[in-house]
């Protein structure tokens, strides 16, 4: 979703769509993600903070955050990078230059979405709330833990390399119509 529709808007999204990025979030989704979350929500709400009264929220909401995302966000973002390639050397440093800043947006997202989903979702349906909600998270996750935002910043987007092209052929284009033709013989 990320490759096509937020990085993409001049129609040519699916000729750069890398199917191995879309299946390592599958992969990731599907061992990591969706078992833990389930089983994460299940002791929160069965073990840990029972009750949807405001203060067991709170409770849910706190240890959620500042407990359980910090560990499930280090280690999602490890595995995504690994599953790239990335060195494990480069993963360190890499986590330590841009943890606190995804850990921030997670909380302004997380936080009053959670803060729903434990008021006001039943316990059955949470994880589907939270799913929905990670549409949007991922597709920020997929461009901040890949480089796309990075790339951006640096004027380096592939709309921005590929217009950087057309302009230089254009050019080179120019340059050759300008030129005088060599004499012919007669």
């Amino acid at each position: 979703m990320c490759q096509v529709v937020l990085e993409e808007n001049d129609g040519s999204a699916w000729e750069e769509w890398d199917p191995a990025r879309t299946g390592r979030f599958a992969f990731l989704g599907t061992v990591f993600v969706s078992p833990t979350n389930h089983i994460w929500y299940q002791l929160l709400a069965k073990k840990l903070a029972p009750g949807i009264e405001i203060p067991q929220v709170i409770k849910r909401v706190i240890l959620d955050q500042f407990t359980w995302t910090p560990i499930f966000t280090a280690i999602w973002l490890s595995s995504l990078w690994y599953l790239e390639g990335t060195s494990t050397t480069e993963i360190s440093t890499t986590l330590q230059r841009e943890y606190m800043g995804i850990m921030y947006a997670n909380w302004l997202l997380w936080i009053p979405a959670q803060f729903a989903n434990f008021r006001l979702i039943p316990l059955k349906f949470q994880v589907l709330f939270v799913n929905m909600v990670e549409l949007a998270w991922n597709a920020f996750l997929s461009f901040t833990a890949t480089g796309k935002g990075e790339d951006e910043e640096k004027g380096n987007s592939r709309k921005h390399k590929r217009e950087k092209k057309r302009l230089a052929a254009q050019e080179a284009l120019s340059r050759t119509k300008t030129q005088t033709p060599p004499a012919v013989q007669a």
